[in-house]
This record gives structure tokens, C-alpha cells and sequence, in this order.
């Protein structure tokens, strides 16, 4: 949901925490019907951890894929100057 809502004002920030937290609400009340079982607390802590860690690297993924573009971009600006 981040990732759709980006650019983020405040409408798309209210969309993104209520849609988040609503599909988790919809889960636990429904989960009888969903035949879904509540995982244990060690298990929701480690998929804490993992949903933490992949948010960092795919930011920092972002990142980087952004400067090397950036760059290939000013290269070849600079190659178009010297051709010309």
C-alpha cells in the first residue's frame, strides 16, 4: 500500500493506514469464516522483522536504481554535447 500511495498527502496517507489496518480487522473477525489460524506471537514477530527488512532494501534498491539512472542520463547528456 506504501508503495501505491506515493506521492504521500494526507488523503492517500488515511487510505493507505485505514486499507492496511482494515484488511488485518477483516482477518480477525472473519477468520472463522476465512479458515485462517492465528499464528503465534514468536511468528508474528519474525514476519515484523521481515516485512521491516524488505521495506529497507527495497528502499534502498529504489535508491540506487535512481542514481545509476541519474547518471546514465547525465552521461549520455554529455555524450549528445560532445556529438554535436
Amino acid at each position: 500500500m506504501f508503495k501505491a500511495s506515493w506521492p504521500m498527502d494526507r488523503l492517500r496517507a488515511f487510505l493507505c493506514v485505514t486499507m492496511t489496518a482494515g484488511f488485518y480487522a477483516a482477518v480477525l473477525v472473519l477468520r472463522a469464516r476465512f479458515q485462517v489460524a492465528l499464528p503465534s506471537v514468536e511468528t508474528l514477530w519474525l514476519l515484523l522483522g521481515f516485512a521491516a527488512v524488505s521495506f529497507l532494501v527495497e528502499r534502498v534498491a529504489t535508491l540506487v536504481l535512481r542514481l545509476a539512472d541519474r547518471a546514465r542520463l547525465r552521461e549520455e547528456g554529455r555524450h549528445r554535447q560532445n556529438t554535436q
